[in-house]
């Protein structure tokens, strides 16, 4: 049973990572993205863990409660660490949205703004091929033609 008891560290080490990324986001999306992926080997290998029969039918066989007490460290290692990605896959989001508010290309507040940069996403996506219903083509059609008659 000695791997059994390796996610008792791991859980410990989660909280302190979820705080600091909580507290100190990822300097650059690339560092989210290592983290991420590091996060989602962590929480793949939980997974297996907490899924070996094995484990189990010891921990029943020998009914001494070691197993159960390592169980729930290891969810709580698991859940941890997928806090910590939605944390992470949030602040992505959150970095692509600001970073086509920062370059001018929409303003949030201004709703003529957003309508446009939709009609441009949809106009987009029809060049580059993308199958749209002939009911969603003239709802494009209308929207394009209300965007020529918008004021800023």
């Amino acid at each position: 049973m000695g791997r059994v008891l390796r996610w008792e560290s791991v859980m410990h080490n989660s909280n302190v990572e979820l705080a600091c990324s909580e507290g100190n986001p990822p300097r650059t999306r690339s560092e989210a993205e290592i983290r991420i992926d590091q996060l989602v080997k962590d929480i793949q290998a939980i997974d297996i863990d907490l899924g070996d029969s094995e484990k189990r039918q010891r921990a029943a066989e020998e009914n001494d409660g070691a197993y159960f007490r390592w169980r729930k460290k290891a969810v709580r290692a698991k859940n941890a660490k997928s806090d910590e990605l939605r944390f992470l896959k949030r602040w992505i989001y959150t970095q692509r949205d600001n970073l086509v508010i920062q370059q001018g290309q929409i303003e949030p507040n201004n709703p003529s703004s957003v309508l446009r940069a939709a009609c441009g996403l949809l106009l987009k996506l029809r060049r580059e091929g993308f199958e749209f219903e002939p009911e969603e083509l003239g709802l494009i059609k209308v929207i394009e033609n209300a965007t020529l008659n918008l004021t800023t």
